[in-house]
C-alpha cells in the first residue's frame, strides 16, 4: 500500500526526520520552513498490509459471509470501525488518518492495482516504483525531479528519507538523503537472537555474550529474545508510528 500526499514543508521531510530523533537542531531547522513551500510526499510501505482491514467495506452485505471471524465492530459499537461516510470504516487502530479524513486532509483510494500479473512481490514492487512494466535503473520520481525548474541547493529538489534511497528516487537527477541518528542502531531483540544462534559455539557464544555484557546487556536478557533489556539506553520508540504521527 502506498499513501500519496501533497503536504507543507513544515510538517514534510525535514519535520518527519525531526520528529524520530527529536533532535533541537532538526526541529529548528523544520520550523524555518516556508509556510506556503508545498512538498509532496510519497510513504513506502514495506511487506503486507490488508487494504480489506485497514479500509474496510462494511456496507457491502458480501463482506460479512466471507469474513466474519475478522471484522471489527460497525462504526458507532465499541471498538468498531472509524466511519468513512456510511459504506467504508477505517480499522479502529487508524484513528491519526480517521482525524485527517474528518478534516478533509486524507482521501482513501480503495481497489487499486497495476495492469501488471507477476508472481513476484520484488519485481511488482520493482514495477511499481519504476513508473514502467518492465525493469528500470531509475524511478519514477527521480525522473519528475529531473524535469522540474531548479530551484534547490546541491542536493537538487528531492530527499530520501531512510537507510537505503529506493528505487523511486533512483536515476540520474541528483537527490538528497537523510538516515536518522537512532535507525542506525539494531533492536535489543536482534542482540538476543544472535546470541541464542551462537549460544552453542565454544568461541563464538562465549565471545558475543562477552560483548554485549561489556554494552550492558544482562545474562538475563541475553537469554530470552523479547526480554526487555538491561543496556543504559532504552529501546528506542517505534520510528513509523512517529513519522507518521509527524
Amino acid at each position: 500500500m502506498r499513501s500519496h500526499l501533497l503536504v507543507r514543508r513544515r510538517s514534510a521531510l525535514l519535520g518527519l526526520a525531526a520528529s524520530v530523533t527529536f533532535g533541537r537542531s532538526s526541529m529548528a531547522v523544520a520550523a524555518r520552513a516556508t509556510p506556503r513551500d508545498a512538498r509532496f510526499v510519497v510513504v513506502i510501505l514495506r511487506g503486507a498490509l490488508d487494504g480489506m482491514a485497514a479500509v474496510t467495506p462494511y456496507g457491502d452485505p458480501g463482506l460479512s459471509p466471507l469474513r466474519a471471524a475478522l471484522l471489527p465492530g460497525e462504526p458507532g459499537q465499541a471498538g468498531g470501525l472509524l466511519d468513512l461516510g456510511g459504506f467504508y470504516g477505517l480499522h479502529p487502530a487508524l484513528t491519526g488518518l480517521h482525524a485527517l479524513y474528518a478534516r478533509g486532509e486524507m482521501m482513501p483510494v480503495h481497489a487499486v492495482a497495476a495492469h501488471y500479473r507477476s508472481r513476484s512481490h520484488f519485481e511488482a514492487q520493482d514495477y511499481l516504483e519504476s513508473g514502467a512494466d518492465q525493469r528500470l535503473s531509475s524511478g519514477w520520481l527521480n525522473r519528475v525531479v529531473g524535469v522540474m525548474p531548479a530551484t534547490r541547493g546541491p542536493d537538487g529538489d528531492g530527499l530520501a528519507v531512510g537507510l537505503s534511497v529506493p528505487l523511486l528516487l533512483r536515476g540520474p537527477t541528483r537527490i538528497g538523503s537523510y538516515a536518522p541518528a537512532g535507525a542506525h542502531r539494531p533492536d535489543p531483540d536482534l542482540y538476543q537472537q544472535i546470541a541464542a544462534l551462537n549460544r552453542s559455539d565454544p568461541v563464538t557464544g562465549p565471545a558475543f555474550r562477552a560483548g554485549l555484557r561489556a554494552q550492558g546487556f544482562s545474562d538475563a536478557a541475553l537469554g530470552t529474545p523479547g526480554t526487555p533489556s538491561t543496556a543504559g539506553a532504552a529501546a528506542k520508540p517505534g520510528s513509523f508510528a512517529l513519522l507518521a504521527q509527524a
